[in-house]
């Protein structure tokens, strides 16, 4: 029932910001009700994260720019989490795409922020984490994301939405992802 509440709350202020948006302008060109990845939890309560529940998205084969041109924010939702034959299949995308050579070779950290702590420089939900692989921190940032977090070294994280070839490969790199974190299991949100 709780669950069913917080799902009714989330849809209802995505509902409100949306509707604060000029009608009139496109939607690239909508005023932002506040930055897009607001909808991270809190540290007290990382289960109040609309997007933990979100139905699982469905696997369409498009590329990862297509899923995101047509998603409206806090709508994607990994339906591999967890799943050992798409876990290994994830681990061969972030070897195959050099996610080591900035991330290090077990997602510890190089010139760019690591994959095992706390720390998500965007957010760490999946409509996050999905947006920014494919966008790019840049790209990620003119979309109204805005640092929720800081490290050391960050390093500028690149646009592959051209370069993975489908929503299913981001989908198996980020249940891969979901692996290497060695966090607190209270700010799990996936």
């Amino acid at each position: 029932m709780m669950r069913q509440l917080l799902l009714v709350a989330a849809t209802l202020a995505f509902a409100c910001a949306a509707s604060r948006a000029d009608p009139a302008a496109p939607a690239s060109e909508a005023a932002p009700a506040g930055p897009a990845n607001q909808r991270q939890p809190s540290l007290a309560d990382p289960e109040k994260s609309p997007s933990a529940l979100l139905p699982k998205s469905e696997v369409t084969g498009k590329t990862p720019a297509d899923v995101v041109a047509a998603a409206p924010l806090a709508t994607i939702n990994n339906p591999y989490t967890g799943q050992a034959d798409k876990i290994e299949a994830g681990k061969a995308v972030f070897q195959g795409m050099g996610c080591p050579g900035c991330h290090g070779g077990n997602g510890g950290g190089g010139m760019c922020p690591p994959l095992t702590n706390e720390t998500w420089v965007y957010g760490s939900d999946d409509d996050t984490l999905f947006r920014l692989i494919t966008l790019g921190s840049d790209g990620l940032q003119k979309k109204g994301f805005i640092r929720v977090g800081m490290e050391n070294i960050v390093g500028p994280m690149p646009p592959f939405g051209q370069l993975i070839q489908s929503d299913e490969q981001l989908f198996e790199l980020l249940a891969y992802l979901r692996t290497l974190y060695r966090g607190s299991q209270k700010r799990v949100n996936w």
